[in-house]
């Protein structure tokens, strides 16, 4: 996975635990990992796992599913504000 992609989840996942209050010590004892292991994954620094992925989506009280639909807008969201109607795509 790109390092680029890779913050860009990251960063998108912070602000999912972020609104439905959930720690990376949470995560962390829900997985059954250490606080270091998911701070790595949170901070961009190793790529995601779904482990963590899913755990948010417990603590959330969310399908997993509706986590990744909430990270991809998010992520979406963070971009490049979209083109104008009408404007001309480059190839």
């Amino acid at each position: 996975m790109s390092d680029d992609l890779n913050r860009q989840i990251a960063a998108a996942a912070r602000t999912v635990m972020d609104d439905h209050g959930i720690t990376q010590t949470q995560i962390a004892a829900l997985i059954g990992k250490s606080q270091q292991y998911v701070s790595d994954r949170m901070g961009g620094k190793r790529a995601m796992s779904l482990d963590i992925l899913g755990a948010i989506a417990t603590l959330a009280h969310l399908s997993p599913r509706a986590v990744m639909v909430e990270i991809t807008d998010r992520m979406a969201r963070a971009g490049d504000p979209p083109a104008p109607a009408g404007t001309p795509v480059s190839p």
